[in-house]
């Protein structure tokens, strides 16, 4: 079959990278100068609309936001957005849309909210864009709520050093098959893995810092960014058809169980960043200037 000369302009474009979405000025940049925000209202409320406006005046560097109408021109042929999207809660579909951006586009990703200064990203984005080996950079929570990282041993047992404590914990009040319930079920894993995990943070001495979620910049196609959406994934694979059974009611949700919807608060981000960035911790950084 032959091609029209719509097909041959479309295709010249794609090479030239001319129809590309708003934000992207090229394909191959691991870490693009923008800042990513998401909403997900019919409307942008007078608050965010004020977040946004203060945002694209502040940073210093490209803001691009994006609504249900512009997120089709985002959703990539080769990975497309997970069907268990549209059955989502407000603020999990922004968690998950920030793993699927952090793994497929790079840049800052950050929530529209009052900002407590007025500080650019400009450095802190320079900053990664100069090094390769910098895959996440966000501000550490403080010291109190080190005490409670959310954590899901679902999100650790493939893991070598998990599979030994598995194996060697013989006081186990669980089966195997428990390890993977957070997967599944609004219930949480259960497992010795995530008591490690957490312990990685309350020791200040030897790390001692976890990233506050809000706001952060990525590198693209990192094992980090991988990691996440694929559990993400699987976790959104495990719970479709209870999804589609329960949605989401409307506006945020579910820090208790709420009709049935079986997505956790904090499932598709912090629970999932636990594992990751104890695992990956050579390639995060902490830094105050302009994220806070």
């Amino acid at each position: 079959m032959g091609y029209t000369p719509d097909d041959v302009e479309k295709e010249i474009e794609t090479v030239l990278e001319l129809n590309l979405p708003p934000g992207l000025r090229t394909m191959s940049d691991p870490i693009p100068s923008v800042i990513w925000t998401f909403s997900f209202d019919e409307t942008l409320t007078p608050a965010n609309t004020l977040a946004l406006a203060d945002l694209v005046d502040s940073m210093k560097v490209d803001v691009t936001h994006v609504d249900p109408g512009t997120l089709p021109l985002y959703n990539k042929t080769e990975m497309p957005i997970h069907p268990a999207f549209n059955y989502l809660s407000l603020n999990h579909k922004v968690d998950y849309l920030h793993a699927y951006f952090a793994q497929n586009y790079g840049g800052g990703l950050a929530p529209l909210i009052k900002r407590t200064d007025n500080a650019s990203w400009l450095g802190p984005m320079t900053i990664m864009q100069d090094n390769a080996s910098h895959w996440l950079m966000g501000v550490p929570v403080d010291g109190a709520s080190l005490q409670d990282i959310p954590c899901d041993d679902s999100n650790v047992r493939q893991e070598e050093w998990c599979e030994e404590l598995i194996f060697a914990d013989t006081s186990k009040d669980y089966n195997l098959s428990d390890t993977v319930l957070g997967m599944k079920s609004w219930q949480h894993s259960k497992g010795p893995c995530c008591p490690d995990v957490q312990k990685h943070y309350l020791n200040i001495l030897a790390y001692g810092k976890f990233p506050r979620s809000e706001g952060f910049i990525a590198r693209k196609q990192t094992p980090f960014t991988k990691d996440w959406l694929n559990l993400v994934h699987e976790h959104l694979d495990g719970k479709l058809e209870i999804l589609k059974a329960h949605p989401s009611p409307p506006g945020p949700c579910c820090k208790d169980f709420t009709d049935g919807y079986p997505i956790r608060w904090d499932e598709l981000k912090a629970e999932i960043w636990a594992a990751l960035v104890k695992k990956y911790q050579n390639h995060v950084l902490f830094d105050l200037r302009g994220i806070a």
